[in-house]
Parts: C-alpha cells; sequence; structure tokens
C-alpha cells in the first residue's frame, strides 16, 4: 500500500515539473520570437496567369462588341482588342448635330476598332490581388454613318422641309500613356485603365462629324481614354 502511494506521489510530481518546463520553455521562446503557433487555413494567392481572354463591357453601349486576348511574361503583359459596331437608327444618336450639320436622322451605323496594349506591372509581389500597371496603348478606328440632313427652304415665303441622304465616314488613330488597376479573383479579373490619348486623323472624311458631341474618338486633339476590361485566365 504504501509503495502503492509513493508511486502515485512520484509520477504527480513528475507531471507537475514537465508542465513546468513546457510552460518555462514557451515563455522563453515567446521572448526570442520563436513562439510556434498553431497553424491556419493556407492564405489564398493569385500566380500569375499566363493567358487570357478578355472583354470590353462598355462596347455594348455603343451598339458593339469587342473581344481579345492577352499574354503575361513576368511583369510585362501584352493585350491585342478587336471589336465591331453595328445598329439601325442608334439611340445615342437621337437628335445628333455636328459642326457642319443642324439636324442629323441617322439611320445606320457600322464601325470597327482594333487596340493593342502593352504594360508593366508595378507591384513587389507577384501574388496580390491588387495589381497596378504603367504602360501604352494604340488603336485604330473606322466608322460609317448613313442619315438624312432636314433643312428648310421658303423661296416664296412658305416654309418648305427638305431631306438630304448623307454618308459619313471617319477614321482616326489614338495613341498615348495609361494607368491599370486590376482586381484579380481565382480565375477571373477586372481591369480598369485610363489615360491622355493623342487622335490623329487618318484619312476620315467627316471625322468632325461622326462623333457625339459629348466625345468624339475620331475628331484629331487630345483626349482622355477609359476603358474596363473583363478577363478570364486560361492557365
Amino acid at each position: 500500500m504504501k509503495k502503492n502511494v509513493l508511486l502515485l506521489f512520484c509520477l504527480v510530481l513528475v507531471s507537475g515539473f514537465t508542465c513546468k518546463a513546457q510552460d518555462t520553455l514557451s515563455k522563453y521562446n515567446a521572448y526570442q520570437g520563436h513562439e510556434i503557433i498553431e497553424a491556419g487555413p493556407a492564405p489564398l494567392v493569385f500566380p500569375a496567369a499566363k493567358y487570357a481572354i478578355t472583354l470590353d463591357p462598355l462596347a455594348s453601349l455603343g451598339s458593339g462588341l469587342a473581344m481579345g486576348a492577352e499574354m503575361f511574361k513576368g511583369k510585362i503583359a501584352y493585350r491585342v482588342l478587336g471589336g465591331f459596331y453595328y445598329g439601325t437608327k442608334p439611340w445615342f444618336y437621337d437628335g445628333y448635330s455636328s459642326d457642319n450639320y443642324s439636324s442629323l436622322n441617322v439611320t445606320n451605323m457600322s464601325g470597327y476598332r482594333l487596340e493593342f496594349q502593352v504594360k508593366k506591372e508595378l507591384n513587389d509581389d507577384k501574388y496580390e490581388s491588387h495589381k497596378y500597371y504603367l504602360g501604352l496603348f494604340t488603336n485604330f478606328r473606322s466608322i460609317k454613318i448613313d442619315a438624312k440632313s432636314a433643312y428648310t427652304f421658303n423661296p416664296n415665303g412658305g416654309p418648305s422641309t427638305f431631306a438630304t441622304d448623307l454618308s459619313l465616314k471617319g477614321q482616326a488613330v489614338t495613341f498615348g500613356p495609361m494607368f491599370s488597376f486590376s482586381k484579380h479573383f481565382t480565375k477571373w479579373f477586372i481591369d480598369a485603365h485610363a489615360g491622355p490619348g493623342m487622335i490623329i486623323d487618318v484619312g476620315g472624311k467627316n471625322n468632325a462629324d461622326v462623333g457625339l458631341s459629348v466625345v468624339n474618338p475620331y475628331q484629331p486633339g487630345v483626349m482622355l481614354k477609359f476603358g474596363v476590361v473583363l478577363g478570364l485566365n486560361m492557365n
């Protein structure tokens, strides 16, 4: 009986010293900055894609569809976009007037656009979900508008209204620097970019008359370019 009591006392004593030693070691490690904490779930990372398919959602506002592809080489990204536009009596030309025509009734609109972008990532960590870029862009666009121009002629004092059929064409090249911000998710990303662009006339006969009064991407000069792209990673 005494032997069993002594054995139990020894076990309790050893257990107490063991707990005390573990507690002392834990405090020492914490003091030294080496305390081991319980591991949580692995952080979500966003490895750089190699290729992506892109879509320009803003093109639909102009009766168009624009898609493209993007290639990533380290911190450099190359993007190509192509789109076409077609509309019968497009809504954004309702009540349209230009520098040379006071009243136009647009009956048909068609055109296309090609764009190339190259940009460099500014982030240090390639696994970040938010990415910032600085780059260059250039695009070529062409448009053709069929319209009727109404005017009033009253040689005998009585008003008479006439309509003239018109075919207006515009072509321009735009280029300049841009800043881009991308938010990456697991398989897709959204990219917003903006920058000043120099517009050059490349043979458009009616560049001043084919753009809207607020925004005319065909009129030679400098204009702010803004765009949004949705991308689907293919790696």
